[in-house]
């Protein structure tokens, strides 16, 4: 079974200027884990996960720290684009789905972005590796 016969067709995406709380806002509404961040073209530039939002959701709790810690600051991230991971593990379309459950097993992942290769006048599955956009 190919990866694009069970991926979630209707990607939900965010791009780097998204305001943090609108991405907590899609992960609850659509009850998943992570977000594909990507730019004005389509292209993946990056993932905003639960964990990655998480980060601002606290204050530093003192009792942890041996200096001490300002909590007077409010948020100290704003957009999706300070937050993000940068460094994504991806799938092709044309995958096969066991090489997706490896990949996914053998890592702390717990989605892959979905890619479709794309040459320009023919469609997915043709193989250019400069053009790639998230499909699912």
């Amino acid at each position: 079974m190919l990866v694009h016969e069970v991926m979630t067709a209707d990607v939900v995406s965010v791009g780097p200027d998204t305001p943090l709380k609108t991405a907590v806002q899609l992960l609850n509404h659509h009850q998943i884990t992570t977000l594909p961040v990507i730019d004005e073209r389509g292209e993946l530039l990056g993932v905003v996960s639960e964990a990655d939002v998480l980060v601002d959701a606290f204050l530093p709790d003192p009792r942890a720290h041996g200096k001490p810690v300002d909590l007077t600051g409010g948020p100290a991230f704003a957009t999706v684009g300070q937050v993000m991971s940068r460094q994504v593990l991806t799938i092709a379309a044309t995958a096969d789905v066991a090489q997706a459950a490896d990949l996914m097993l053998g890592t702390v992942v717990k989605s892959l972005p979905v890619l479709a290769l794309l040459h320009s006048g023919v469609g997915d599955g043709d193989v250019d590796r400069g053009h790639v956009r998230v499909q699912g």
